[in-house]
């Protein structure tokens, strides 16, 4: 199976944060990890994260303003809250990744 991690760059997100870890959650392909960055949130952002890091404590990462190194995986999404993402948004994007010779997986 292939490893995916999730990237989500915040800044004041708390109308979108909680609906969009949900989702990714909830994708048909999982997952392996879910990494926040948050670039100097002054709204309840921060706050709604670490409550979803306590229910998810080896799932979802929280980084403030820090460089992250992304290790074991093939494959990054970057997902933008505006739009929240199907169930298997992973899986499509698994099957088109090796169809497009514009887009790398190493």
């Amino acid at each position: 199976m292939i490893s995916i991690s999730v990237i989500i760059p915040c800044y004041n997100v708390e109308t979108y944060i909680e609906e969009g870890l949900h989702s990714v959650l909830k994708q048909t392909h999982p997952a392996k990890e879910i990494i926040c960055i948050d670039d100097g949130s002054s709204d309840n952002t921060i706050n709604i994260i670490r409550k979803l890091q306590e229910e998810f404590p080896n799932k979802i990462y929280l980084y403030l303003n820090e460089k992250i190194e992304v290790q074991h995986t093939r494959a990054i999404e970057d997902l933008q809250f505006q739009k929240v993402t199907s169930s298997n948004s992973l899986m499509q994007m698994i099957f088109y990744f090796p169809l497009n010779l514009s887009v790398s997986l190493n």
